[in-house]
Parts: structure tokens; sequence; C-alpha cells
């Protein structure tokens, strides 16, 4: 479950109050909850009257020009639009603002992976107001200059999304356990997953599934020490 991000989900409601916010970006290592944290932002939109897209960035959509804005084109936009400039655009527009009357706000999940065309078309329909994009990015991966452009901005906001506390852990794991964990566990599962949600619901399950996690009178307990995981072994790789 998503917890810990009260003061994220916060920025954002501020952000979306503001008249003209254009861009939210979440930066943050692969596995701290960025595409979880952009969810909730979506569904906090949903829920003040906003209609959401969303777009996912990958390395296999990035081989076709506009390949990740495939879910939110009209069916017949012309890809090249280079017998009409602007007739993509145009398209692109019609299609935001027939969402409803309110702006869209739209998830880009991964937007590092965009390609080119897709991002630069983004870019223009949030110049011109007619979208707010919410978007995710992993450290460390290189970014077209037209997609780091969207949080210096004045009109936009950076969210940098670390790893959980200490105390974030243990609210995760008391809640999607349904039950108090001892302290000894909540730091044994801390430490091991450096605070990385992503890494500590690998561990969560394994230590289930082999046993090693019980409830011992109405307390979870870890029984010895966290089993060796192949599949978090090839996530981490």
């Amino acid at each position: 479950p998503l917890t810990g991000r009260v003061a994220e989900i916060e920025a954002f409601a501020r952000a979306l109050a503001l008249p003209g916010c254009a861009a939210v970006v979440l930066y943050g290592q692969a596995g701290v909850g960025k595409s979880s944290l952009a969810e909730a932002f979506l569904a906090r939109a949903e829920s003040e009257g906003h209609p959401t897209a969303r777009v996912l960035a990958s390395a296999a959509a990035a081989t076709m020009p506009l390949g990740a804005l495939a879910p939110i084109l009209p069916a017949d936009a012309d890809a090249s639009a280079s017998s009409a400039p602007g007739a993509l655009f145009e398209a692109a527009r019609q299609a935001m603002v027939a969402l409803g009357p309110s702006t869209p706000v739209v998830l880009v999940d991964d937007a590092h992976n965009l390609d080119l065309s897709s991002a630069v078309l983004l870019t223009q329909l949030i110049a011109a107001g007619v979208i707010m994009v919410v978007a995710t990015i992993r450290d460390g991966e290189e970014v077209p200059d037209v997609v780091s452009g969207w949080w210096r901005s004045r009109d936009a906001l950076r969210i940098d999304v670390g790893e959980l506390s200490r105390t974030a852990s243990g609210e995760v794991l008391e809640a999607f356990l349904s039950g108090p964990v001892g302290a000894d566990t909540v730091l044994a599962f801390h430490e091991a997953s450096g605070g990385n949600p992503l890494v500590l619901r690998e561990l969560v399950h394994h230590a289930l599934v082999e046993g090693r996690l019980q409830s011992d009178t109405g307390t979870w307990r870890l029984l010895g020490p966290l089993p060796a995981s192949r599949r978090l072994a090839d996530l981490l790789g």
C-alpha cells in the first residue's frame, strides 16, 4: 500500500489548484514508488473533476515515432504530418479537449524513454495549456532535453521521491499484514530493503512463502534470517 507519501500528495494538490500549472515531474531511483505515487496523483485529479489519460513510454515504443502516444492520439492521425504543418498538434489538441471541460491530466510513466516525436508533441500541448503532465523519470537515465525542460519552467513542480523511512516501512508492513509487526522485524526488513518499496514487497512476499514471516500471538515476526530470493536477484539485476 502507498504509505509515507502524504507530503508529496499534498504538494500535487497545491500544484493542481494553481492556474496554469504545466507539469509535475517525479524523479527517483527504480522501485521507490514513482508510478504508484503518480497513479495517486491521477486519482486526486479525477476526484476534482479533471479528465485523465495514461502514456507508458518504453524502449520498444520509442522505436516508432509517436509510439508512446498511440493510446491518446486519434486513430486517423497522420503521424508524419509533413504535408500539413500543425495538423498532428491540432488532432491531439482536439482529442484532449474532447475529454472534458477541465484541463486533462496526462500521466507519462518512464518519460525518459519517450521518442523525440512524442516528447516534442507533448511539450507543445503543455506549452499551449492544453494538458497538465504528471511524469515519472528514473534517476541516472539520459533524458531528452525537451523532457528535462518540463520541470524547469516556473509553472512546473519537481518532486524527488526518496526511500521510505523506518517508520514508514513499519506502516507499510502493518497495513499489508493487517496487524502489528515486531520492532526487530521492521528493522530487519527496512535495512534489507534500504527503504525501497519494491524491494520491501519482494522480501515480504518471499518470507511469507518460505514460512519465515509468521504471526506470533497476534504480532508478525521474522523467524531467522531473511531467505534468499531468485526473483529478487533477477529484479535487482
